[in-house]
């Protein structure tokens, strides 16, 4: 919004307007844009998804720059968990992100909204413990053909992909991901294939990877090459959600501001980061804080999260509330100095 905005105080003052008439100008767009988004939030979800078609539509006759304005609309306005916004982050980020939480808390849609938010596509895969690697990667048929899958269209093309019910699947072969998850390339049946700049990817959970717990009996351990590869987002079930779509109003309030959070500089995040490793070494608390902890806090730093979303995302990663409390009273977050200087990680030249 605030780009348009510009553009058409822009295009007032190259018509030659006097500061009055940009002013009145930019005055009379607020005052559209107020009653369009008035009108906007009386309609249902049902009747957005009729809107975003008939959006669309307007889209392929011209006059693409107000249609897309439109379209902006109506996604800013459709219901989203209270999280959404540290998913989003997350995927702007480039980072692969595992949220998890109660089944039914709107993971799967979360994640559809967040590519669409950014305009990339959108494909998935729900695991289960048959799941096979071919499902994954595809495979070469007897006349050596290459049968290819979502996911390798996603990786070599762009776009988000979500690996549904991750902790349902077999952990053999979701660790062939790892490679996938953090480097530049990947081996396929038919040859290694270089991964696109905005392929990102996202795991839905019911629990943190770890394995079973009283109400998710059947879930497995994850190995920890596997989950140290995310930043973890949690997404319970959110009422104010759930209001929504029975017809009920959304509370757009109740969305996480991530700029409300206290902002730090990526020395102070390193001495952290570094603090919490050291501690765990030494009491003998088995939880991994990898430098990608630092490497994935410094883009979510640069994307404008603050120190109390990085901590939970990058570090404490759903730790179990105990261990979490023996670490926390055991650190001296000043007692580690930063390097001279940590500089800005080359994402393409660190072989995570």
């Amino acid at each position: 919004m605030e780009k348009i905005l510009n553009m058409t105080a822009l295009e007032a003052l190259l018509k030659g307007e006097t500061l009055e008439e940009i002013k009145h100008t930019i005055d009379q767009f607020n005052q559209d844009v107020e009653a369009a988004i008035t009108k906007l939030q009386r309609i249902e979800s049902t009747d957005r998804n009729i809107l975003r078609g008939v959006v669309q539509d307007m889209l392929a006759e011209g006059q693409e720059e107000k249609n897309l304005f439109l379209e902006r609309l109506v996604l800013d306005l459709q219901p989203k968990h209270k999280n959404f916004p540290l998913l989003l982050a997350s995927i702007k980020a480039r980072i692969p992100v595992w949220i998890y939480g109660d089944t039914g808390s709107g993971k799967t849609t979360a994640t559809e909204l967040a590519a669409k938010s950014i305009g990339l596509p959108f494909r998935f895969i729900s695991v289960c413990p048959t799941t096979n690697k071919s499902e994954l990667f595809g495979y070469n048929d007897a006349n050596g053909k290459y049968h290819s899958t979502a996911f390798r269209e996603i990786f070599e093309n762009g776009g988000v992909f979500l690996i549904d019910e991750i902790d349902n699947g077999n952990p053999s072969v979701l660790s062939v991901l790892n490679t996938s998850l953090a480097n530049d390339q990947c081996s396929f049946p038919d040859g290694n294939i270089k991964r696109h700049p905005d392929a990102i990817f996202v795991a839905a959970a019911n629990t943190i990877g770890r394995g079973a717990d009283i109400r998710y009996v059947g879930r497995n351990a994850l190995d920890a090459t596997t989950l140290d590869r995310f930043v973890y987002v949690r997404m319970d079930i959110d009422e104010n959600l759930e209001q929504a779509l029975i017809g009920r109003a959304w509370d757009d309030a109740m969305l996480i501001d991530i700029d409300d959070d206290e902002k730090i500089d990526i020395d102070e995040w390193y001495k952290f980061v570094t603090n919490v490793r050291s501690v765990c070494q030494e009491i003998g608390i088995n939880h991994i804080v990898s430098p990608r902890a630092t490497i994935y806090g410094q883009r979510l730093i640069q994307i404008g999260l603050g120190k109390t979303n990085l901590r939970e995302m990058c570090v404490w990663k759903g730790i179990r509330k105990t261990d979490r409390e023996k670490i926390e009273e055991n650190l001296v977050e000043d007692s580690i100095e930063p390097p001279p200087s940590p500089g800005n990680f080359d994402e393409d030249e660190v072989p995570f």
